[in-house]
Order: C-alpha cells, then sequence, then structure tokens
C-alpha cells in the first residue's frame, strides 16, 4: 500500500490540491499558528489554530490565499510521528525536525505552549518544503478539514493630500513686515 497519493484526482479538497501540485512550483505554502485556546475541562487541553498561507509563485493569475484548521496537539504529534516515519523510510534527504513530546501534566504552561508552536511551525513548514511529503496521503487526510478564510481587501490609509508646489510656496511666505504693521 503506497503512503503517497498517485493523482491530484484522489484529492478531496481544493487545498490537498494545491498540495499536490506543489511540485509544479504553482504554489509555495508557510504555517503559523495563530491562536490557542485552552479548554477549561479538568482534564484540559488546548486547540491550535493554525494559518496555512499559500503564496502563488506567479502573481499575475492567482492571488494569496489563506487557509485555518483547529486541531489539537495530540492530532499534531500523531502527523508529526506518521510522517518522520515516512520520512525516514523513503530516506528522503534534510532532517526531520524534533517536535514537543507529549505530556499529561504541565501542558498548559507558558513554556509548553511556546514549545509546541515553534515546533509546529517548523515540523509544517518543513514539510510544505518536501515535494514528496506534500503528496503523502496522511498530510491530505489531515488537512481535510481547512477551511479558505474569506479575502478581505486591504484597507491602506487614505493618500494624503498635498498642496501644489505653488500652493505651499503661497502658504509659505511670510508677509513684509511693513504690511505687518499697517494690519496693526
Amino acid at each position: 500500500m503506497s503512503v503517497l497519493l498517485n493523482d491530484e484526482n484522489l484529492c478531496s479538497t481544493e487545498f490537498c490540491r494545491m498540495l499536490y501540485r506543489r511540485e509544479s512550483n504553482e504554489w509555495r505554502f508557510s504555517v503559523v499558528v495563530s491562536d490557542v485556546i485552552e479548554s477549561r475541562s479538568v482534564l484540559g487541553h488546548a486547540d491550535y489554530r493554525l494559518v496555512v498561507t499559500a503564496v502563488p509563485r506567479n502573481g499575475i493569475e492567482f492571488e494569496v490565499r489563506k487557509f485555518t484548521l483547529l486541531t489539537r496537539f495530540r492530532q499534531l504529534h500523531k502527523l508529526w510521528t506518521q510522517l518522520a516515519k515516512i520520512h525516514q523510510q523513503l530516506y528522503l534527504h534534510g532532517t526531520f525536525p524534533e517536535f514537543a513530546q507529549p505530556r499529561f501534566f504541565g501542558k498548559s504552561e507558558p513554556d509548553v505552549i511556546i514549545e509546541r508552536v515553534e515546533g509546529t511551525k517548523r515540523f509544517l513548514n518543513f514539510i510544505f518544503e518536501s515535494d514528496v511529503l506534500c503528496k503523502s496521503k496522511v498530510l491530505h487526510q489531515f488537512f481535510e478539514q481547512a477551511v479558505e478564510m474569506e479575502h478581505t481587501p486591504d484597507v491602506t490609509e487614505p493618500i494624503e493630500t498635498t498642496p501644489s508646489t505653488a500652493a505651499q510656496d503661497i502658504l509659505s511666505e511670510t508677509p513684509p513686515s511693513s504690511s505687518l504693521e499697517e494690519v496693526n
């Protein structure tokens, strides 16, 4: 049984098709953890909001797209374990990044959260740089629930109007001192 998708038609979502086409240099991906939501249950857990930015290599034809996914550390760790094994079995180049280890106690401490967020960014950005791992079935299954964020146009500052050079000259001129005396 193959661990890689062998045809783009097997991709179930637009994001997964974009990942599959990464090899053809259409898209470059990067990920950030935009939010950590801690549960208030007795056992407690944290949800991590991943935001994947897809930047087109040809900015004329396509626009930047963003996808979001809410996941738990347990799911991220499972994905890391599976992809680390695939990386090793296929003898791929590069050192697979380290990842935070699961913890039962102290998992909501700030240092642990920071370690998990940084590890997640390192790990997923490494995966997005690999043409082979971007075609793995487990990665596509993980991101099946990713939702495209609505495109919001950039709001720019209003353009400041500046008076023309002639108007600036007129405004900057100080009246002769004799005319000031006449006014007083």
